[in-house]
């Protein structure tokens, strides 16, 4: 069942769910101990999911969520509506499940073939496969 269910239905169905603890539970089993910025994250999956899948673009664009920032990790988001936001989302959530490096390094194989100034525009900081808290 867990197959064919959508990233859009499991992201309701965690927002639905009464039982804080059972919320705490999920959202813990991806390092994240505060609720309300789990549920952000998964919405935010689900809305990137679906500007991908249908070829919406991604440069020059904000997106209409907004991720929280998680401040018990110190990641904080000077533009929570950026593609920059929504990547280090996706980072960290992977990170926190054992997919260590390759998402990392895609993106910076990315920034190497398209040059800085384009990550810049998707709401990268200069400093950010270095220095930022969830890379």
């Amino acid at each position: 069942m867990c197959e064919c269910v959508t990233l859009g239905m499991w992201s309701r169905s965690y927002k639905i769910l009464r039982d804080a603890n059972d919320k705490k539970s999920i959202s813990s089993k991806f390092g994240i101990t505060q609720v309300e910025v789990f549920e952000s994250w998964i919405h935010t999956l689900t809305v990137i999911r679906n500007m991908a899948a249908h070829h919406d673009r991604f440069l020059h664009s904000k997106l209409r969520v907004s991720p929280a920032n998680h401040n018990l990790k110190k990641i904080k988001f000077s533009e929570n509506k950026s593609v920059y936001a929504a990547l280090t989302v996706i980072h960290v959530l992977l990170e926190s499940i054992g997919f260590h490096h390759s998402f990392r390094e895609r993106i910076i194989d990315l920034q190497n073939e398209y040059g800085e100034a384009m990550m810049q525009e998707l709401g990268f900081p200069k400093w950010w496969s270095y220095k930022a808290n969830g890379w």
